[in-house]
């Protein structure tokens, strides 16, 4: 584990720490069902969810003026990654060992993203085959306000392996540059240098995402309430690459994506949804949240 900022694995805690918040109560396991839907060479992951999810997401939506960070649930509590973040258990995960790295104080989630940010992401990925990923706005699909980016292990479950994307990345390996994979909506891609610690490899992500940011025309702001992101976007990333999705809304009908489905995993809460994604496939319906 990380503590005070000293290097380690948070992933060694992830399991303990998710037994005793399942027989606390502490941890609502969702449940779902999934199944491959190819398009464009891609074999996208689509998880129908449990109407439980719906339930929760809908109580955070439609209440987000409380914040479940400040204070945190003790039983969700995997360890500091630095003085200013933590890694908490995803209390609602729809897949196994799920989390998220918090800002300890309260930061918007619609402010552009600090090295600090990504220093304890890095501390937190380890050398861990992981996605991290960040929904940057509520047109992204964030559901609270205060900064949490999240991570799930790699392969997803129901993948093969790594994730459904990585062979479309793959023929653009070491490129810098936007739209220039062929996933059908628009982004930003770039591509990182194993580092020789996590600090160093957290500072070579910010880098590498303020460039993409920069590419897409995603600047810092001012406004009443203070800086903001100009406009919101989702961010996927692994160790080795990292792509930038620019959004112009949450829902393509009444589906919403956030940034799993850029990695190609993408959640309905229905048949008829399920059906939905089959019909129009999922690279128009991800292009459309996009333009």
């Amino acid at each position: 584990m990380i503590k005070n900022g000293h290097q380690g694995s948070i992933w060694g805690q992830v399991g303990k720490a998710t037994d005793a918040a399942l027989a606390s109560g502490a941890l609502v396991a969702i449940r779902t069902t999934a199944a491959t839907v190819a398009d464009g060479g891609v074999e996208f992951v689509v998880r129908e969810v449990s109407s439980l999810l719906e339930k929760f997401d809908a109580q955070a939506k439609a209440a987000p003026q409380r914040n479940p960070f400040l204070p945190y649930e003790e039983a969700l509590y995997l360890g500091h990654l630095s003085p200013t973040h933590l890694a908490l258990l995803n209390k609602f995960p729809v897949m196994g060992r799920h989390f998220l790295v918090i800002s300890e104080s309260f930061v918007h989630q619609e402010t552009l993203l600090l090295p600090e940010d990504f220093i304890a992401l890095a501390r937190a990925l380890g050398e861990s085959d992981a996605l991290a990923f960040y929904n940057a706005g509520r047109a992204a699909g964030a559901s609270q306000r205060h900064r949490h980016l999240q991570v799930v292990p790699l392969p997803f479950e129901g993948a093969s392996h790594g994730t459904p994307i990585d062979p479309a990345l793959a023929a653009q390996q070491g490129k810098v540059g936007t739209d220039i994979a062929d996933l059908g909506y628009r982004h930003a891609l770039g591509w990182l240098q194993l580092e020789t610690s996590p600090d160093s490899c957290g500072l070579a992500m910010h880098a590498l995402y303020r460039r993409l940011i920069g590419l897409l025309g995603i600047t810092s702001v001012a406004t009443a309430e203070g800086d903001r992101q100009s406009s919101a976007y989702n961010l996927i990333a692994t160790r080795s690459w990292m792509l930038i999705v620019p959004r112009t809304r949450e829902h393509f009908a009444s589906i919403s994506i956030n940034a799993l489905g850029f990695a190609g995993s993408l959640f309905v809460r229905n048949d008829a949804e399920r059906e939905l994604v089959r019909r129009v496939g999922p690279r128009a319906l991800l292009a459309a949240v996009t333009r």
